[in-house]
């Protein structure tokens, strides 16, 4: 229906659709894809030190550029002109840069829809955020569990394979994969709140509930942060995509 639609013509959609097209078994990861995976998976590294991080956008000379357009903007708010990668970490910290960074690699790298990029970067900080605030020393990791919850989308790929390919550890595999584990918990909360399934909602004490509205809100706000950053982006990169070319209002 949503592929009948679009040659009608049609350009606006509501939905689920963006989160669940058809992945087709056995497909075998091309070479663009299999370069976007090989950065996401040395960003997701909790271990990957500044100087890996370095290398790893001097050698994409794009993402370089990228990266420091978006730390000279406004978005970031550093109060001097930011010339290297390595100076970028001083002034808003590595996890910052690494979540920049893959926001980019997965927009310029990928022709999965925007909006479900959108979605993924609050899924992403929602967990985060519910990591936070049971004082867990796992937010990072957390964070990457949202992001890549739906990561088969992104590539049009069966998740294990992706997953595979990213090498994650055993704890963040599960996590994904079956929901289990401190950091399954906070997935599994992501995506009732997300999908509204009130039945699991209503049987949550009142504070959980207030704690799920108010991380939610905050994901939004820094998601749309974020994709400010990818707008200035496109003004500079013409080929770079941004949800406004999927007809999403950011403003």
């Amino acid at each position: 229906m949503f592929e009948l639609c679009k040659k009608l013509g049609f350009d606006l959609f509501q939905g689920y659709f963006f989160q669940r097209p058809e992945i087709i078994k056995g497909r075998k990861i091309n070479s663009t894809a299999r370069s976007a995976i090989a950065l996401v998976n040395t960003l997701q590294n909790q271990n990957v030190t500044i100087e890996e991080v370095t290398r790893l956008a001097t050698n994409e000379l794009k993402l370089s550029y990228q990266l420091l357009r978006i730390l000279n903007s406004p978005v970031c708010d550093i109060k001097k002109t930011v010339v290297s990668i390595q100076e970028a970490v001083v002034f808003i910290g590595l996890n910052q840069l690494k979540k920049w960074a893959l926001l980019i690699t997965l927009c310029s790298s990928t022709k999965s829809p925007q909006p479900l990029l959108k979605v993924l970067l609050t899924r992403g900080r929602y967990c985060q955020l519910l990591a936070e605030s049971k004082q867990s020393e796992r937010g990072d990791s957390a964070f990457m569990v949202g992001l890549l919850s739906s990561i088969e989308v992104v590539f049009n790929l069966e998740k294990s394979i992706v997953l595979d390919e990213i090498a994650l550890d055993k704890g963040l595999y599960d996590a994904i994969m079956n929901q289990s584990g401190e950091l399954g918990t906070y997935l599994t909360q992501t995506l009732n709140f997300e999908a509204q399934n009130w039945r699991y909602l209503d049987a949550l004490k009142v504070d959980e509930r207030t704690t799920l509205n108010k991380a939610f809100l905050e994901a939004m706000v820094w998601t749309d942060v974020m994709i400010s950053g990818v707008k200035l982006i496109n003004t500079i990169v013409p080929n770079f995509v941004t949800l406004e070319t999927a007809g999403v209002d950011l403003n």
